[in-house]
């Protein structure tokens, strides 16, 4: 299972690195260097998906509950983010929730990737949080 232990490492760290440049994407469309459809598609997709891989790399690594826990709280927070896009139509200030989920969403990744550390066969330091 080292493998796995070994792939969820990768796909934490990948979620972080990811978020950074959906922040960075988000900054483009805001100032006007670019529309928001590169960070649309960059949600849609990388930030979809990783969730996902993180999630099966966990259960085949055998991680700790508290792990897989967290993982699920990040899936359902990436895939409910963008309802808050879509109701800023008619509502401006749920529209401003995104920002908020965002920040969240990058809280839990780091914190993941942080603790995945400990996890690695690569590194046998424990998480300090």
């Amino acid at each position: 299972m080292t493998w796995a232990r070994t792939g969820y490492f990768v796909a934490a760290w990948l979620m972080v690195a990811g978020i950074v440049v959906q922040f960075f994407l988000a900054g483009l469309g805001i100032f006007g260097a670019e529309s928001f459809e590169a960070h649309e598609n960059w949600g849609f997709t990388a930030l979809h998906i990783l969730p996902i891989v993180m999630f099966i790399f966990a259960l085949l690594g055998r991680l700790p509950r508290i792990t897989i826990g967290l993982i699920v709280l990040l899936f359902v927070l990436v895939f409910i983010q963008p309802i808050f896009i879509e109701a800023a139509d008619d509502h401006p200030r749920v529209g401003a929730i995104h920002v908020l989920v965002a920040l969240g969403i990058y809280a839990i990744a780091h914190m993941l990737a942080h603790r995945a550390y400990a996890y690695s066969p690569m590194e046998t330091r424990s998480p300090t949080t």
